[in-house]
């Protein structure tokens, strides 16, 4: 789909309006957003604003983007799997915000556990500059970096974090080169149950090189590790409410990174 001339505003809108219908848009009102924040502002005025920055940030990249693929098409035959175009650019979008959130979710915890402690929370994939990418020809174009990066006196800790839009379920995946990637880092993956609750669950690195991988259809065929919910519950991964912040099980892990002795 390409208009040389520019897209018209009654076309922008009508593929917004379908990825209304087809998806819980994140700048609806949204309690889940203002429960992980609470943490980080102890005034309700200044998280109400500055959530609501963060939302009309993320809803315009959103729609500059609708505009862009408008205007010059779009080429994503590994990416997309079988998601329309608007919605693939919607769920891009989304991720960022999510990633945004649960970032300054994560840096308010850290300060309330080690507040003596100087660290960086910063975004580390290929995204992290949130330039949505229109043609890609190739599946190893893909970044599969950490989404986060904290680096700590003592080292960098990676944290990859996923999330399930139809909240619990028996199974989770995550593609198995991103698995790979996190495994050889140390890092950890937080999967959110983001929007559906405000619940998530860790696998420690240790454990990842152990999930199981499966040809997933659903995802156009690519290969996927998975977590189960009967491994989150045998092993005691979560499930964890934001709210309560960080599970001690990852205050411990955090340590070492701040004092090794």
């Amino acid at each position: 789909m390409k208009h040389l001339d520019g897209p018209s505003e009654p076309e922008i809108e009508l593929l917004i309006e379908h990825v209304s219908s087809n998806r819980a848009v994140f700048w609806n009102p949204q309690p889940l957003w203002k429960e992980l924040l609470q943490s980080c502002f102890a005034d309700q005025e200044i998280l109400e604003n500055e959530l609501g920055h963060m939302i009309e940030k993320y809803k315009e990249k959103f729609t500059q983007n609708i505009r862009q693929y408008l205007k010059h098409g779009m080429k994503m035959p590994h990416e997309q799997d079988r998601r329309k175009e608007e919605i693939y650019i919607y769920d891009v979008v989304e991720g960022w915000f999510l990633e945004e959130i649960v970032a300054r979710w994560i840096d308010c915890q850290l300060r309330r556990h080690f507040p003596e402690v100087k660290f960086n929370v910063e975004f580390s994939g290929k995204d992290k500059g949130r330039q949505f990418v229109f043609v890609k020809e190739r599946g190893d174009e893909t970044s599969t970096d950490p989404d986060l990066t904290i680096t700590f006196p003592q080292g960098k800790f990676y944290l990859e974090l996923q999330t399930s839009r139809q909240g619990r379920r028996d199974l989770y995946d995550i593609k198995e080169s991103k698995r790979n990637r996190l495994a050889k880092k140390e890092g950890v993956l937080l999967f959110a149950l983001l929007p559906s609750e405000a619940t998530f669950f860790l696998i420690p690195s240790e454990h990842l090189p152990k999930l199981k991988v499966r040809v997933n259809n659903a995802w156009g065929g690519k290969l996927t590790a998975y977590v189960t919910a009967e491994q989150i519950e045998k092993y005691g991964w979560g499930y964890y409410n934001f709210s309560e912040g960080f599970p001690p099980s990852l205050v411990e892990k955090l340590r070492f990174y701040v004092d090794p002795q």
